[in-house]
């Protein structure tokens, strides 16, 4: 994480009041963040928030779809909220008319926020940016490119999940994770197996014969792209 130079204030901040809150923005995204004990505080991580968010934008965007999104196309407003208790995210892509920006929701500690849990929302903005309403790539094949991003304690979890398959030959029927529009965030099987599927796909090809595959099966089914690509 970049933030070293808020490092002193967060050992401070549980004995510091909280009096502002933070607020940034750029042709892709606007950052509000929650109180801070001074707006110069709240304003300086709202800044490097946002700039990390830029960095995993273009980072994902040239590396998963060859090269970067255009300014403004897909911008998003994110809402941060601290917890020490929970590390969690959403993301609510536009894939509905009346929505007009990609919205994402942290909630997490400080220290983590610009973090995994940013880089795996980021994932979720530039593909559905790319392929958008309605157009949308399956909810498995975004979680299992997001979750390449995630941090080793999920990872653990995933590999956990697919060595009990393994052991206990329990498999789950895949096409459930398949033709689910939506993965909820406490479906840890499906993630695993969203994560285990994108892994083997990329074993076989690269990153755009995935991603040619996930939009095609849009129109011609999953069994006719898989022959296809």
């Amino acid at each position: 994480m970049r933030l070293g130079r808020l490092v002193a204030l967060l050992v401070l901040l549980p004995s510091i009041p909280l009096q502002a809150a933070g607020f940034a923005t750029s042709d892709n995204f606007t950052v509000f963040t929650p109180r801070w004990p001074t707006q110069d505080a709240a304003q300086d991580f709202a800044e490097q928030l946002l700039q990390e968010a830029e960095t995993y934008r273009r980072e994902i965007a040239v590396k998963w779809l060859g090269g970067e999104l255009p300014p403004g196309v897909g911008k998003t407003t994110i809402n941060v909220k601290f917890s020490e208790e929970r590390h969690a995210a959403l993301t609510w892509a536009k894939d509905d008319p009346r929505r007009k920006y990609h919205v994402v929701y942290l909630t997490t500690t400080p220290e983590k926020a610009a973090g995994n849990i940013l880089a795996h929302e980021m994932v979720h903005v530039v593909l559905a940016t790319q392929y958008g309403y309605p157009d949308r790539l399956g909810a498995w094949i975004e979680e299992g490119i997001a979750g390449t991003y995630d941090d080793a304690s999920r990872d653990k979890t995933r590999r956990q999940i697919l060595s009990w398959i393994v052991k206990t030959g329990n498999v789950p029927p895949l096409m459930r994770t398949i033709n689910a529009e939506v993965i909820s965030p406490t479906d840890q099987e499906s993630y695993a197996i969203a994560s285990s599927l994108v892994a083997m796909l990329l074993s076989r090809a690269d990153a755009a014969t995935l991603l040619a595959f996930g939009q095609e099966a849009n129109s011609i089914g999953w069994n006719a792209a898989l022959q296809k690509h």
